[in-house]
């Protein structure tokens, strides 16, 4: 997920509701230790998504078959709807259906995803990316600069930072531990003998 540079606060409520429901669902997923190959499948889909996810003809691994990126994105946002169901009933609301439904539009027709609204966009001003991003940060600054915090607003923040440092404070005090222990400790207790590490 990255900023989107057409809210003024780099995301928006849809986008919010929707990620709920995909952490959750992550969440609920099994979640078997990987090896070595699939670690390296998990790169390359990676890397290829982000170079080539406009192209309709992308290939992924997923397992032992090649899949395209719609297909495997669809099938996830399948597997979600149940979740959205549920945190719409609880909810009372039907937003995080609405925001699945979103996405699942956006995987089908790759004219509805930010980058093409980014490429339409830069197309029409004749700008580059820098230009055009910085023109909306602009716009943005200039928006949030109107909006003045309320004092209730300015003491719940002051207060919170305030709580958060004294919070620290105490566990860095309680360490007992040096970080590179800690790391040792960790990789220990979480590879697997042939994993890879980074």
């Amino acid at each position: 997920m990255d900023l989107d540079i057409f809210e003024p606060l780099g995301i928006n409520c849809d986008q919010l509701h929707f990620l709920e429901a995909f952490v959750i669902f992550c969440l609920l997923q099994e979640s078997p230790r990987i090896d070595a190959a699939e670690r390296q499948a998990i790169d390359s889909n990676e890397i290829n998504t982000a170079h080539y996810g406009r192209d309709p003809a992308l290939k992924l691994t997923q397992g032992q078959k090649q899949v395209s990126l719609q297909e495997w994105g669809q099938e996830i946002l399948h597997e979600m709807q149940a979740i959205c169901e549920i945190l719409d009933e609880a909810n009372s609301c039907d937003d995080y259906s609405a925001a699945l439904r979103q996405q699942a539009a956006a995987m089908e027709e790759a004219a509805l995803t930010p980058s093409a609204r980014i490429l339409h966009e830069m197309r029409a001003t004749e700008e580059g990316f820098f230009e055009m991003a910085s023109r909306h940060s602009r716009i943005h600054q200039t928006r949030v600069c109107k909006h003045a915090l309320s004092p209730q607003d300015t003491e719940f923040f002051t207060d919170a930072v305030q709580q958060s440092v004294k919070k620290q404070l105490e566990i860095e005090a309680s360490d007992t531990v040096s970080f590179d222990e800690f790391l040792e400790n960790y990789f220990q207790e979480t590879l697997p003998e042939k994993a890879v590490t980074v």
